[in-house]
């Protein structure tokens, strides 16, 4: 019969060669984490152990867990461009390292560097954004949520806010427009039918205790059949001759039309300043290819109301936010440089032959491993709540493998040094040429290399 053996003491452990060159050094986080680890083991397995060394092994992994870091960068082979899950638009080594200097030291992030005063943060992004979109000012906040919220908090609480029934949209994470009205203190008014909303219908819900007229992109779904809306150079007459502001949630963010990427059905913030409409708000790190964050644009007179709420000071953003913003914007200026530097305007440029170059290459590579696989036609999409009726014609390399086997490989590729998100779909594992670098490429296949054994096959 094997001797029970008790949990060594605390003192043991902390003075164990192993424990003392974990990454840890300040010696009360040591033990705290120590006794952690202990009071969780006790209370799922009681104070006996199978071997000391595995014990300290268990702690030693522990603190590894605890202490490196959660967030990590993974490949993208799902053919998603703006996966919501993984990060929504990636940033270019381009585009950073030109924000280094800035970030890396003291900025002039609120300081006027002509009167010497205090400064304001948006004014190093507004010049850049009015010109490209033809708007009257610019704010930045944290999310495109946040930018709505502000809106119809400052414009129109306690009042009616007009929208049609087909664009009370739900997006990730159950946002809501209708519980963003609430929570901002407006009242909803649902006008129209969920596929047909007309002129009249805004007209007559009009009273004296409307606040604006909201309309919101269907960024995620789209109706398609018998339908009816309202185009916004109408709307936006009608709310100025009722002396009501117009505000278009856009979401997506596509600063300029750009018709070499078939972006042409999705509205873009330089033909909605045109058309005459107040404000408009939309999402960083979307089609417009940059950072977590909200702008709104428009009318000076409004923004310089959002500028006046309380409700700035929570939801302003930072330097960093500021100036990798700038970055992404101000390639917008060359559109060559916007597809050359910038991944998602880069992915999205890619040729159904590029594509197929792409996955011969990549079936080549796994073939040199002995990694039974073949080439595949798939679809692409855009992502991130953004042109939901745009399929990419893109192409896909498939692995051959025995029964069943698919999950445990996808699930065994997610737990690689650089995690690898794969299509698991029908039983079989496959990864999609749209969203992965050359670079990545190797790094899979060397993955697979190890990950695959033959009974896989």
């Amino acid at each position: 019969m094997n001797e029970k053996i008790k949990i060594p003491s605390v003192d043991y452990i902390l003075n164990h060669e192993q424990i003392k060159n974990s990454l840890i050094k300040d010696s009360v986080l040591l033990k705290t984490i120590v006794k952690n680890y202990i009071a969780k083991y006790k209370a799922d397995n009681g104070i006996y152990i199978t071997s000391k060394n595995d014990f300290i092994n268990e702690i030693y992994n522990y603190i590894l867990l605890t202490t490196q870091s959660q967030l990590k960068q993974v490949i993208n082979a799902t053919g998603i461009i703006l996966h919501t899950n993984l990060g929504r638009a990636p940033l270019s080594e381009y585009i950073l390292s030109r924000s280094f200097n800035t970030l890396s030291s003291y900025s002039n992030l609120e300081f006027d560097l002509e009167s010497g005063k205090r400064g304001d943060r948006n004014k190093h992004l507004r010049d850049l954004i009015n010109l490209i979109t033809g708007a009257e000012d610019c704010l930045i906040v944290n999310n495109n949520s946040a930018a709505v919220f502000l809106i119809l908090n400052q414009l129109s609480k306690d009042k009616e806010v007009i929208i049609s029934r087909s664009e009370l949209v739900e997006i990730g994470g159950s946002f809501r427009i209708p519980d963003i009205m609430s929570a901002s203190g407006c009242f909803l008014k649902e006008v129209g039918t969920t596929n047909c909303t007309n002129i009249n219908d805004y007209q007559n819900a009009i009273n004296e205790n409307t606040g604006m007229i909201f309309k919101a992109h269907q960024s995620n779904f789209y109706i398609a059949g018998h339908t009816e809306e309202v185009d916004i150079n109408t709307l936006s007459e009608l709310a100025k001759n009722n002396n009501l502001p117009f505000v278009y949630d856009i979401g997506s963010g596509l600063l300029k039309e750009l018709k070499s990427l078939g972006t042409q059905k999705e509205p873009n913030v330089q033909s909605c300043i045109a058309s005459g409409i107040d404000l408009i708000s939309f999402s960083g790190d979307k089609l417009l290819g940059g950072p977590q964050c909200g702008i709104i644009v428009g009318k000076k007179n409004l923004i310089k109301q959002l500028e006046k709420n309380p409700l700035m000071r929570i939801l302003r953003v930072d330097k960093l936010t500021l100036r990798v913003l700038y970055e992404c914007i101000s390639l917008y200026l060359d559109e060559k440089e916007l597809i050359k530097h910038n991944p998602l305007f880069k992915m999205l440029s890619q040729t159904e032959s590029d594509l197929k170059t792409k996955a011969i290459i990549f079936t080549n590579y796994l073939k040199k491993q002995t990694i039974d696989c073949k080439l595949i036609s798939s679809e692409g999409k855009t992502g991130g709540g953004t042109m939901p009726d745009l399929t990419l014609p893109s192409y896909s390399v498939q692995l051959n493998l025995k029964d069943n086997l698919a999950e445990e490989l996808y699930l065994q590729l997610m737990k690689s040094e650089r995690p690898i998100i794969s299509v698991l779909k029908e039983g079989k594992l496959s990864f999609n040429m749209l969203t992965i670098t050359e670079n990545e490429m190797t790094i899979i296949s060397n993955e697979l290399s190890k990950t695959i054994t033959k009974d896989l096959q």
